[in-house]
């Protein structure tokens, strides 16, 4: 059995990464990255904003055998976010990210290039979970935090997991 250069999570999670890191106004998005981390940060070591963070989230369930060789795994992601104000405040800014990570996510789970979200996953199974936010905690900062959950179907030969 080959070794992988790398576990087919981590393939996603990376995947996610380079998606948000490539979101660009030109392409009709809002605002492009700052910064893409794989690791949560407070508001204040961000330097800029957006920041997103990606990483594997509660809820990622047990591989499952499907055939011989092959697991069907559900894998739940987190991409956070903190915004900054846009004219005086943060909701604006913050409903405007959602929406680009969104966009951005469901674009690459359509794709067929490889690498891309729609190959690394079964079918392309991507499901835009729900998001949730600070609620307006940060407001007085001047900031916005957000939570948007992303569930995934992988599938392939258990030396890939």
């Amino acid at each position: 059995m080959a070794v992988p250069t790398s576990p087919k999570r981590l393939q996603v999670i990376d995947r996610c990464v380079a998606v948000l890191k490539a979101i660009d106004p030109s392409l009709g998005f809002f605002y492009p990255a700052y910064a893409v981390q794989k690791r949560l940060m407070h508001f204040k070591e961000c330097g800029g904003f957006p920041t997103y963070f990606v990483f594997m989230g509660a809820g990622a369930g047990a591989p499952e055998q499907h055939m011989d060789s092959e697991y069907v795994e559900s894998l739940t992601l987190s991409i956070q976010g903190w915004v900054d104000m846009e004219l005086g405040e943060p909701q604006t800014k913050l409903c405007k990210c959602i929406r680009d990570v969104q966009l951005a996510i469901s674009t690459d789970a359509k794709s067929t290039v490889t690498g891309s979200l729609g190959i690394l996953c079964s079918n392309g199974l991507v499901d835009i979970g729900g998001v949730e936010t600070d609620s307006g905690g940060f407001i007085l900062e001047g900031f916005a935090f957000f939570d948007q959950t992303i569930s995934v179907k992988l599938m392939g030969d258990w030396g890939l997991l």
